[in-house]
């Protein structure tokens, strides 16, 4: 079967397909790991706690706060709940512009080391959101996020390397960036994980490791 990759927007990952295989890598959603004190950020992470337990239009309400703020993973999470309809109703055009105004946010905070903007930045330069699509720039800020001990950029970049989206096939790799991100509290890394060995994908097949 020859290799096509699909990104469907679900709740809190994108999930994509090389051959049989599947693989999840996180946009939104996942464990916030930075200690890096940013304007807004405050309202960034009470958002998150009303959205995980699905009391949207409240955490709708504190991300609107954080982004106002300059908090640009405050105003990207606005991005995905309006391109999803995610507890309210779709509109694509308030993502773009919620979207568009994370993009210099997102920069700020990747430069004062804050992982989560880092690796923010580097799903809107994979997909293309608002920017021109860069799989090089992609995979520098999920590697900068990743460094910064940020879940999301571990298990985006290897996803990266699974499917060799932009970048050589590097299963070892990949398996390396799943594990951290599985370390650091990402069920998509830990997940990932146990396909590699389900499947045998770039490692010896082992059912006991998969289903850990």
């Amino acid at each position: 079967m020859g290799r096509r990759i699909v990104a469907i927007l679900g709740v809190g990952t994108l999930l994509f397909f090389t051959g049989c295989s599947k693989f999840w890598s996180h946009f939104h959603n996942s464990p916030r790991t930075s200690k890096v004190v940013l304007a807004g950020k405050k309202w960034r992470e009470e958002g998150l706690k009303k959205e995980r337990k699905g009391e949207i239009e409240e955490a709708v309400k504190l991300y609107e706060k954080g982004c106002k703020e300059g908090d640009g993973v405050s105003c990207f999470s606005l991005g995905v709940i309006y391109a999803l309809g995610k507890g309210v109703e779709r509109d694509l055009e308030k993502a773009k512009e919620y979207f568009s105004k994370a993009l210099t946010g997102l920069e700020e905070g990747c430069k004062k080391g804050d992982g989560r903007s880092c690796s923010d930045l580097g799903l809107m330069y994979q997909k293309g959101v608002v920017v021109e699509k860069d799989l090089e720039k992609a995979k520098e800020y999920y590697l900068r996020g990743c460094q910064l001990e940020d879940s999301a950029g571990c298990v985006n970049l290897g996803v990266l390397y699974i499917t060799g989206l932009g970048v050589s096939k590097n299963p070892q790799k990949a398996k390396q960036l799943f594990l951290k991100g599985c370390q650091l509290g990402d069920g998509a890394g830990c997940g990932n994980l146990g396909i590699m060995y389900l499947k045998g994908d770039g490692v010896e097949k082992n059912l006991s490791k998969a289903l850990l």
